[in-house]
């Protein structure tokens, strides 16, 4: 009850309070000019990047998240000869390459990675859980109360879901009032 309220919540706001994952998202890498070797992720925020592989003509290669100036990084470079090290900015959603400027074909680069909300905020949950609230009373109403105490309730879990479906809007829009 509570999944399919929260998908409504996610549906009506337009934005994704849930933890999502997204497999094998492809794209171009740029090679020349200011953005050479940089993506910029489809889905945001990012969580953490589980994969990235970059193709070179003939087979798919795996790359690394480090610094090539790190002295660890450069020691494991001999057991990762066709590792591309890369930096990932979670606050940007962005992956940087180091070396790696083009591949040979276009859609030449796979990334999965998890993205969206690790907790929703607070008051999305609220929400959730009077919305179900809401749905199983609804569902039970009248049949182990009195019917003034239902109707009571009813207008103040309207009232809260309103609130908290105002409130839903107005956070996620970033809107300072």
């Amino acid at each position: 009850m509570i999944v399919k309220q929260d998908s409504f919540i996610d549906q009506a706001t337009g934005l994704q309070f849930r933890q999502n994952h997204v497999q094998d998202e492809r794209y171009d890498l740029v090679g020349i000019g200011p953005r050479a070797g940089i993506i910029n992720l489809r889905k945001f925020p990012v969580i953490s990047i589980e994969r990235v592989e970059w193709y070179d003509g003939t087979k798919w290669h795996q790359a690394v998240q480090s610094d090539p100036q790190d002295p660890n990084t450069l020691a494991l470079s001999g057991n990762f000869a066709s590792a591309e090290p890369f930096y990932f900015y979670p606050e940007k959603a962005r992956v940087e390459f180091y070396r790696l400027r083009t591949t040979q074909r276009r859609q030449g680069l796979r990334i999965s990675y998890t993205w969206g909300k690790a907790v929703p905020p607070p008051f999305i949950q609220d929400l959730s859980r009077s919305m179900a609230a809401y749905q199983v009373q609804k569902y039970w109403a009248g049949q182990f109360s009195i019917a003034e105490d239902v109707s009571e309730w009813r207008r103040v879990m309207s009232a809260d879901i309103e609130r908290l479906f105002w409130q839903a809007g107005v956070k996620a829009s970033g809107w300072v009032g």
